[in-house]
């Protein structure tokens, strides 16, 4: 019951220090009913629709990062329709903003793509456009054990906004139609 007490915490305080300032919630209804989880959104998009900064608690690790999934029912998603066209566009900007964002400050970062039947995890960036161009999630996150020091301080939450400040532009450049 405490480390659920505790999870709900540094989500409140991420959503109120962080969040709420840049426009964003959170909709993950875990994250609304209070469970020991949650993922934050940019209001107008859909869950399945956009990128997303998160916190994920669990009892093996507490990840804060960034991911974006592909839809597989509805409207095509940020992926397909924001992404992959900004990607082609922008590459220049892109590869500016994985060196300033990803590359340089330990974020484990890993993609996903169907291949055949099999849903394939590969480490580390896509290497080739095409696998840009092909997968189908992608994720970026700092990984930390539940008994780590900076887990266990209420600074963790300045550690959670640091993150979401270095991934922010990622999201920006895979989800926001008027990004500049």
């Amino acid at each position: 019951m405490a480390d659920d007490e505790e999870s709900r915490t540094v989500l409140n305080i991420v959503r109120a220090r962080f969040l709420a300032p840049l426009g964003m919630t959170a909709l993950s209804p875990l994250a609304e009913r209070g469970a020991a989880a949650g993922v934050f959104f940019s209001r107008g998009h859909d869950r399945g629709h956009a990128g997303r900064l998160y916190v994920g608690l669990s009892a093996d690790c507490i990840t804060v990062g960034f991911s974006i999934y592909d839809t597989w029912r509805g409207p095509k998603g940020a992926l397909q329709t924001i992404f992959r066209r900004r990607l082609v566009q922008e590459r220049e900007l892109f590869d500016k903003l994985l060196a300033n964002s990803v590359r340089g400050k330990r974020y484990e970062t890993y993609w996903h793509r169907q291949e055949g039947r099999e849903w394939v995890q590969h480490p580390g960036l896509p290497r080739r456009d095409a696998d840009w161009q092909s997968l189908q999630a992608w994720i970026v996150r700092k990984v930390h054990l539940p008994n780590s020091r900076a887990v266990a301080e209420p600074a963790f939450a300045n550690h959670v906004e640091r993150v979401f400040k270095d991934l922010y532009p990622l999201y920006v450049f895979t989800s926001e139609l008027r990004a500049k």
